[in-house]
């Protein structure tokens, strides 16, 4: 009983490392208390202990995932996520190896499951997320969120000094080593993040059809002169109607891009259906100049908020999947371009996408509407993994939201500028262009496959090693 208990306070400590708090060092306190109580258990013991480390360590991050539907939702993804981390004993007996390296690349492989499956993924939780403020920061355009999850749980697992020693000639290199990007402070665009605001926060946001749309267009209109900037850029939902539908909103965009003689870069949620009774609707980016010249479908969307999931079976849980209709999610990237500077959007949820991270541009534009969330810790959250995506991609990050933290993320992942929460306001900044690419764009899709290599192997030399002993009876065959 005195293990569960302390496994519970090793995950409430390492939930800390995540935002608002990020106390990074509570990372590895928590995951050092939880190897080290597992690492002699019998089977049983060890798969209860790391069950309940991950319900603290989860419930006490993801809890805001169900300010508006209920406990439900944050109990079943804890739990779900809680009885895959407790099968890392399991696994661990089946490799016969019991070393720090293959508890470490465990934890990568299952954050790499809980980020691809089911539905998905919900990759909220990653351990490579909560060194926003740390040193090994560094580590991330060489290695990755993958790469930087497994260092976090080696250190843990194996605080020697030698390794610690190792890590820091490694981090002393790293810092010396380019890590492949450059910025071209001669090239920039002055851009405008529009923090317009909402009436209400949760899910009915917009429930006054145009009112969102109103506040971002009178933002704009009242804190920027024509050719001021080179780009605005609006967040994700800020079109709370459907501009097919509504003709004089699209005309609306179009004028204020013609009188300010800029573009404008919108969120709007589109329905592609084709009558009234039919609904299509999708997550875009539009780019107007003035009229629309390029639309962005957001590809990586969130189960349980833009499409349901075996609906007859979660329907009978919750009545809340009754009023989400199915998005269609987008199939390609888009590079939107202007001037001499392109940039693409990730829309919300899409940060939690390792891929789309390693797709290149010479910024990033993050678009997103966290009304929904109000009051709770999903706003610092998403901006802390903006600020790892920066680092990680090497790039400036526009971050921009309906109620804030609209923020400028330079690559270092530190922010330059930012807009309170809650407060409509424009943020003007002039965005350098960054050419090519981080080590971890061009190579962290290997980062995983290569951990999962050399446990496979690490565990044939094991699984051989014991068998030359028996043989020679220099083990006990019992």
């Amino acid at each position: 009983m005195i293990s569960l208990v302390i496994n519970v306070l090793a995950g409430w400590l390492s939930s800390l490392s995540f935002a608002p708090s990020l106390w990074w060092i509570t990372a590895f306190v928590g995951l050092s208390i939880w190897h080290r109580t597992i690492v002699s258990a019998n089977l049983r013991a060890a798969m209860l202990r790391s069950l309940v480390f991950y319900l603290a360590l989860s419930f006490s991050t993801i809890w805001w995932t169900g300010i508006y539907v209920g406990v439900l939702a944050p109990i079943a993804i804890s739990i779900y996520q809680s009885a895959l981390f407790a099968l890392i004993p399991f696994v661990v007996r089946l490799f016969r190896s019991n070393s720090a390296f293959t508890y470490a690349g465990l934890l990568v492989m299952f954050e790499w499951v809980i980020r691809s499956w089911p539905f998905g993924g919900f990759g909220w939780i990653r351990f490579g997320f909560t060194q926003v403020n740390s040193p090994l920061t560094a580590f991330l355009p060489f290695i990755g969120v993958a790469g930087l999850s497994f260092l976090v749980a080696i250190i843990s697992f194996k605080a020697k000094s030698r390794l610690i020693l190792l890590v820091l000639i490694t981090f002393l290199l790293v810092n010396l080593l380019p890590n492949g990007t450059k910025v071209q402070a001669n090239q920039t665009l002055k851009i405008a993040l529009i923090q317009g605001g909402v009436s209400q926060l949760g899910f009915d946001f917009n429930k006054n059809p145009t009112e969102v749309f109103r506040r971002h267009l009178a933002q704009t209109e009242s804190s920027i002169v024509k050719n001021e900037v080179d780009l605005i850029i609006w967040p994700e939902n800020s079109v709370d109607v459907d501009l097919s539908s509504h003709p004089e909103i699209a005309r609306d965009i179009s004028d204020l891009s013609t009188k300010l003689n800029t573009p404008i870069l919108v969120g709007e949620v589109a329905n592609n259906g084709t009558d009234a009774t039919s609904k299509k609707l999708s997550n875009q980016s539009i780019l107007f100049s003035p009229n629309p010249q390029k639309i962005y479908i957001k590809r990586y969307l969130t189960p349980f908020g833009e499409f349901i999931p075996l609906r007859d079976f979660f329907g009978k849980f919750s009545g809340y999947t009754e009023n989400v209709i199915d998005f269609q999610g987008g199939d390609k990237a888009v590079l939107f371009q202007v001037k001499d500077l392109n940039f693409n959007s990730k829309i919300c949820y899409e940060l939690l996408s390792d891929s789309q991270n390693r797709e290149v541009a010479d910024f990033s534009i993050v678009q997103t509407n966290n009304a929904t969330f109000g009051y709770t810790k999903q706003l610092e959250q998403q901006l802390a993994i903006a600020k790892i995506r920066a680092i990680e991609s090497g790039r400036y990050f526009a971050y921009v939201s309906t109620t804030g933290i609209t923020s400028v993320i330079d690559p270092n992942g530190k922010v330059t500028e930012f807009v309170p929460k809650f407060k409509a306001q424009t943020l003007n900044y002039e965005v350098p262009k960054v050419s090519g690419k981080t080590i971890a764009q061009r190579l962290g899709f290997l980062v995983e496959p290569v951990i999962l290599i050399l446990m496979l192997l690490q565990a044939l030399s094991t699984r051989t090693r014991i068998s030359w002993l028996r043989r020679f009876r220099i083990l006990d065959k019992k």
